[in-house]
């Protein structure tokens, strides 16, 4: 499977992915970490857009890293294939937690937990309401395309727009979208004012 295959392919998940990282990532492996919902990371990894150190740029996952990254960050990252830490990336938006390697397991269950006190329909049509990249960030094609600018393309192509603005989008005031089967929304809502628990 081509590589922006697997990143469209975690991206377009029917679940929510979790990326438990507990050592280097490197380059493509960066990749996965930018496609992933949520990442958590042993704190004292090594990692690196390392492209540039072989004369390449990391076309295909700046798609799904500079908008975590944002530019400031990504700009440097990319530049000098500078090597940085699990808790880095955390401060850098990249990941979302760094712990001590013996609490990753731990820290990945805790984000489980976390998933499944959501309506599993609601928590399935999250990434497709916020869709896969977000409002304000387009990332221009490469003047002169090769491998890697054709497929940077190619995953700019998958279907990963932002709900609100498609062109045939719910009109405003109807956004606040019912993802609970009809039959458990009344539970669903008198449960979570009487701070019980809910019955998915």
């Amino acid at each position: 499977m081509p590589y922006a295959d697997v990143l469209i392919a975690i991206q377009e998940s029917p679940k929510p992915v979790i990326a438990a990282v507990n050592g280097a990532a490197f380059a493509g492996g960066l990749g996965l970490i930018g496609a992933a919902d949520i990442v958590v990371v042993v704190d004292d990894i090594q990692c690196s857009f390392s492209e540039v150190r072989i004369g390449v740029i990391p076309a295909v996952i700046s798609v799904v890293c500079l908008p975590k990254l944002g530019p400031h960050h990504g700009m440097k990252l990319f530049l000098t294939g500078e090597r940085f830490s699990g808790r880095d990336a955390v401060s850098m938006g990249l990941a979302h937690r760094a712990v001590p390697k013996e609490d990753l397991v731990k820290a990945v269950e805790e984000e489980v937990g976390m998933i499944n006190l959501g309506g599993p329909i609601a928590s399935k049509n999250v990434s497709v309401w916020f869709g896969r990249l977000p409002p304000g960030i387009e990332m221009k094609p490469l003047h002169k395309p090769n491998a890697g600018a054709s497929a940077c393309s190619n995953l700019m192509k998958a279907p990963r727009a932002w709900p609100p603005f498609e062109k045939n989008a719910a009109p405003t005031g109807s956004n606040n979208l019912n993802l609970r089967p009809p039959p458990r929304s009344q539970h669903s809502i008198g449960a979570s004012y009487e701070r019980h628990h809910q019955n998915w």
